[in-house]
């Protein structure tokens, strides 16, 4: 059985007396499955797929699980979204479109203006964290994975075998769009089993 995971991306809006959090997107990239990148998200299936099955020695983890941010207004695991205040989607295949798009992943099983963040594993990272982390410790990290020999003899590049590029490329092109800077950018997700 596999693993998905389930995203949001907000900015944070200052307002003369207080700074709010605005969800502009869901759904990032398309949420694409990529156990490498939920190893370094969240320590989800950081080395194991199903069943426990070794794939590698595993990856470093950019913090340990936060859960979701305090001032996010959640119910049964689902964040609230005004829909207006959407900039972007993506399609399946990670492809920015238009949010009133048919082939916006995320939007199509949106119900009553809320969006599900999956069952377990929350977390959550600003872009400034990610770009950190991406530099500093993914692009420098090897680990060994199970190659054809069904051993973990295989050296592969952090970064380099993610989605964690792609992540950020989304999320600057949120912060582009949005006129904030990367610590104003936070990108919040769980997992689903």
């Amino acid at each position: 059985m596999g693993t998905d995971i389930h995203s949001i991306a907000q900015v944070r809006r200052n307002t003369p007396s207080t700074a709010q959090w605005e969800t502009v997107a869901v759904s990032i990239c398309g949420d694409p499955r990529g156990y490498n990148t939920f190893a370094m998200l969240a320590n989800v299936r950081n080395g194991t797929g199903f069943a426990g099955i070794k794939t590698s020695n595993g990856f470093p983890v950019i913090h340990e699980q936060r859960g979701l941010p305090e001032d996010l207004e959640v119910e049964d695991d689902n964040v609230k979204v005004e829909l207006g205040k959407l900039l972007l989607a993506w399609d399946w295949n990670g492809n920015v479109v238009s949010v009133t798009s048919d082939e916006a992943s995320g939007l199509r099983y949106m119900e009553d203006a809320t969006y599900w963040l999956g069952e377990h594993s929350h977390s959550w990272c600003t872009l400034a964290e990610l770009r950190k982390f991406c530099a500093e410790i993914a692009s420098k990290y090897t680990t060994m994975a199970v190659g054809n020999t069904g051993k973990c003899d295989t050296p592969i590049n952090a970064l380099e075998h993610s989605n964690l590029g792609s992540l950020l490329v989304a999320l600057e092109t949120i912060r582009d769009r949005c006129s904030v800077t990367d610590d104003d950018v936070r990108y919040v997700f769980g997992f689903d089993s």
